[in-house]
């Protein structure tokens, strides 16, 4: 990562020493945090929750449609969600649980 750098939006491998900085980058170089996370293969879905005063008083399940790779663009969802009534409590009870 220490010879990271962007161009056209994309992080490539460099040289410290190449002149090919990026338009309106001097140096050319930018400081990169990565956050790297495993990929969970299967559904996604959204938990939407409105607490007032510590209490949830709201709560929605969106189904995310599949992804298309390798950049994992959304492609759309449900909303309701047409999970099983059983399942969407299951969601929002975990939900509520984590945001507590």
């Amino acid at each position: 990562m220490s010879r990271a750098r962007i161009v056209a939006g994309a992080l490539v491998e460099g040289d410290e020493g190449e002149d090919s900085a990026p338009a309106g980058n001097a140096g050319g170089w930018i400081h990169l945090e990565l956050m790297v996370e495993e990929y969970l293969d299967g559904p996604e879905v959204d938990c939407d929750l409105v607490f007032e005063n510590g209490r949830p008083v709201y709560g929605a399940i969106t189904d995310n449609w599949p992804t298309v790779e390798p950049y994992f663009n959304e492609t759309g969802s449900n909303c309701p969600s047409i999970l099983p009534k059983a399942v969407q409590v299951e969601l929002l009870e975990l939900s509520v649980r984590a945001v507590q």
